[in-house]
């Protein structure tokens, strides 16, 4: 190709991206039929389900927005008590649009959670906007119901995923926050369901992100909720107040919550064979406890592209057990039997302070930066006596083990969105612990400091239907485990793509992640209170690594949902137990050593129902897994989920199982009998303020499951029967003020928010 030709060629394409570079202002009005000027109302203008930019009319009806592409787009414009209307406008042959909303005065007999928008497609999830009816349901659990994916109980408090993945919840993209619960929502704008997580969280463990944006107050507000449960007759609860107060600029949240434990018994059975001895006794525990939680958390935006937080956490815990052990101790060598017993005390106190510090500010429209500083204080206490006897002979046993711990960590992450298709971010933590557990029964101590710096970068990209997150970051970790100094870096790495095509989403994951060893693997001292069992930790350990890949394919249709997706595990450097003999006691130690597969298929369906007064939710999950460790044939466990929630009127009923009859390790195997969790509600609420609820936990009787030991030399089988249907009573008041003032939207985060600046 000649001179001429490329500098042709160079022309042409200076022309075309001057052509889409070219920004237009929309700008016009909203009109009731009348004519008359309609304030508030929300203009969203997007482009293949991507949100482009969000404005709100002033108090003469009119809007104006900037820096949109000269292109055909779509217009929504809804406001509360009329009809939403959906239109499109193209921009290269005008800028002007008024829009003339109908009085909404027919309510339909079913109405999804976000309205009347199709969800937004994002390269991480979807974003949805709440319709009508929810911002008005007085409750965010009540709000967030039927959002697909999600499984929100209102009785009880809690947002799970119906998949079971572990949720990170965020408020306005961050991780500190006041909760759900305080959340008004008739304040929520829209609310994004992440299942794509980018390297800045996969370290974690974190699976989905659910992030609630909100509106800011113009006026000032006030949030009070007071609560008690406990289960019947006074075995186990909580209670206390919550608040908040402030406005657009400062507000004040504070939380107490003390809860508390009693006569919570434990029976079962167990034997133990070794190469020296058969054991086999009945025991019996009794627990109590009791704790206090508090929270204090000041908020304060000073400009609109600066927010701050200051919080300050903390928890004082105290608990006690009481153990009893009756049975019979067989020496193999001689066949003699005596009989065993075994009393045990064991107290525990624990203080944790926690203030954190959050920042973050705006760099124009597209461009974001927050960080986090937080230091942690833990020290606790514990004291453990007991008393084992053979026949006549005694054995007392004391460990009191002091530990404290001292925190620091930071966080700084940096948000960009070069163009409506191309995402980037960037980041990094440092988290630094010094900690010393003394041993005071022997007069040694066990200092361990960990260094830990963590960085990330992360692409986003959609085109079309394809999206796409590719994100890279490396773990730096240094250790001083009693002297002894060792340092490794591990990469962090992930991979996802999804294409949504109409009512079918395919995705495919990959992830490749590490788990640091707790510093129970790795602390020295003996934690046995059995003379003839030592139990200590390996200073020496290495953090484990975890690919992940995942298929999965989900089929949404109005009222239902289908899920399926196939994991596969790959684990390597496992962190295993190994045991050795040594004059008759059994000494355990923790080892890297070994990896393992693991196989599971998922499958869930969800339906959903709502409308004016009568709201139904189901949703049931099957899991199989297979498990393969060196040496040994494939496992395989069954796992079952249901979940249900009615609400009719003022009355409500809520039921969720969930059940897996076998967990493994390379040297146990457990069997359960009965489901780990079983739970029945029933609710009425006299007003929308005050909600009375009664229900059970176990209501398939007394849980029992089976552990059974395979090591070298040792071999053990625990029989446990827990608590039995335990009856439980809730009573909680909210009351929210100036909750009906119409609050202005802060377009510029909203913007940034569902073009996934935040994420």
């Amino acid at each position: 190709m000649n001179l001429p030709r490329l500098m042709l060629l160079f022309i042409c394409m200076i022309s075309s991206y001057g052509i889409h570079a070219q920004t237009k202002t929309l700008m016009g009005g909203v009109y009731d039929v009348n004519g008359n000027p309609i304030s508030k109302a929300s203009v969203v203008v997007s482009h293949n389900d991507s949100v482009m930019g969000i404005a709100e009319s002033n108090d003469d009806g009119k809007y104006s927005l900037d820096g949109l592409p000269a292109m055909k787009v779509g217009i929504y414009v809804r406001s509360l008590g009329f009809q939403a209307k959906a239109d499109s406008v193209d921009l290269c042959a005008e800028n002007i649009y008024t829009a003339i909303l109908r009085d909404e005065t027919v309510e339909l007999d079913s109405v999804t959670v976000y309205g009347d928008r199709k969800p937004i497609k994002t390269p991480y999830g979807h974003i949805y906007i709440l319709s009508k009816k929810a911002r008005e349901s007085g409750n965010p659990y009540k709000a967030l119901e039927g959002i697909p994916g999600l499984w929100s109980d209102y009785m009880n408090e809690k947002l799970t995923s119906v998949d079971g993945k572990s949720i990170l919840f965020l408020v306005d993209g961050s991780k500190v926050n006041t909760g759900l619960a305080a959340i008004d929502p008739s304040r929520i704008v829209s609310v994004e369901v992440i299942d794509v997580v980018s390297s800045k969280y996969i370290r974690t463990g974190v699976e989905r992100i659910v992030n609630i944006h909100t509106k800011r107050p113009k006026t000032f507000y006030s949030y009070v909720r007071l609560g008690m449960s406990d289960f019947l007759p006074w075995k186990s609860g909580w209670a206390g107040p919550t608040f908040e107060v402030g406005n657009s600029k400062l507000s004040l949240y504070v939380s107490l919550s003390p809860s508390w434990s009693r006569h919570n018994k434990t029976r079962g059975t167990s034997t133990y064979v070794t190469t020296d001895y058969l054991r086999e006794y009945t025991e019996n525990e009794d627990s109590r406890s009791h704790s206090f939680d508090y929270t204090t958390m000041l908020k304060w935006r000073p400009t609109k592209n600066d927010f701050f937080i200051l919080s300050f956490q903390g928890n004082d815990s105290h608990s006690t057990s009481f153990r009893d052990d009756d049975g019979c101790h067989q020496n193999r060598s001689d066949s003699t039997a005596k009989r065993y017993t075994y009393h045990e005390a064991l107290s525990t106190r624990s203080y944790v302070y926690s203030p954190t510090l959050y920042y973050k500010h705006d760099i124009g429209k597209t461009m974001s930066i927050d960080g986090t500083l937080r230091y942690t204080y833990n020290h606790s206490r514990q004291v453990n006596q007991g008393l084992q006897t053979l026949e006549a002979d005694s054995t007392p046993v004391t460990m009191v083990l002091e530990t404290r711990r001292r925190a620091v960590s930071q966080e700084l992450n940096f948000s960009w969105r070069i163009s409506k298709t191309f995402g980037l971010y960037a980041g990094n933590a440092t988290d630094y612990a010094y900690n010393q557990i003394n041993n005071e029964s022997v007069g040694d101590y066990y200092k361990l400091r960990i260094l830990n710096e963590y960085g990330y970068a992360s692409l986003s990209m959609k085109l079309g239907g394809l999206s796409s997150v590719l994100s890279a970051g490396a773990d730096y970790m240094h250790l001083n485990s009693a002297g002894v100094k060792h340092s490794y870096t591990r990469p962090n790495v992930s991979a996802d793509f999804s294409y949504e095509r109409g009512v079918l989403t395919s995705s495919l994951q990959y992830r490749l992640q590490n788990t640091q060893p707790p510093i129970s693997r790795l602390n020295p001292f003996n934690t046995s209170s059995d003379p003839l069992q030592h139990i200590s930790g390996n200073p020496m350990l290495v953090p484990q690594r975890t690919h992940v890949m995942k298929l999965s394919e989900k089929l949404t249709f109005k009222k239902m949902q289908f899920y399926a997706s196939a994991y596969y595990y790959y684990s390597m450097d496992m962190i295993l137990p190994c045991s050795y003999y040594e004059n008759g006691i059994r000494y355990t130690t923790y080892s890297n050593y070994g990896s393992y597969h693991l196989y599971t298929l998922t499958g869930t369906a969800s339906f959903f129902r709502n409308n004016f007064r009568n709201n139904f939710y189901a949703a049931a999950t099957t899991q199989f897994n297979g498990i393969s460790y060196p040496g040994q044939k494939t496992k395989y466990s069954l796992g079952l989920q249901g979940d249900l929630i009615w609400r009719y009127k003022k009355f409500g009923f809520n039921t969720s199982v969930r059940y897996l009859n076998k967990t493994y390790s390379p040297f146990y195997e457990t069997r359960y009998h009965t489901p780990f969790l079983s739970q029945m509600s029933i609710s009425y609420s006299l007003n929308p303020n005050l909600i009375f609820i009664m229900g059970c936990d176990n209501i398939f009787g007394r849980s029992r499951y089976d552990n059974y030991t395979h090591l070298e030399g040792y071999d053990a089988h625990i029989s446990s029967h827990e608590v039995e249907t335990r009856v439980f009573m809730t009573i909680r008041w909210t009351m929210r003020k100036h909750t009906k003032e119409r609050i202005a939207i802060d377009e510029r985060s909203i913007k940034a928010h569902e073009d996934n600046i935040e994420l």
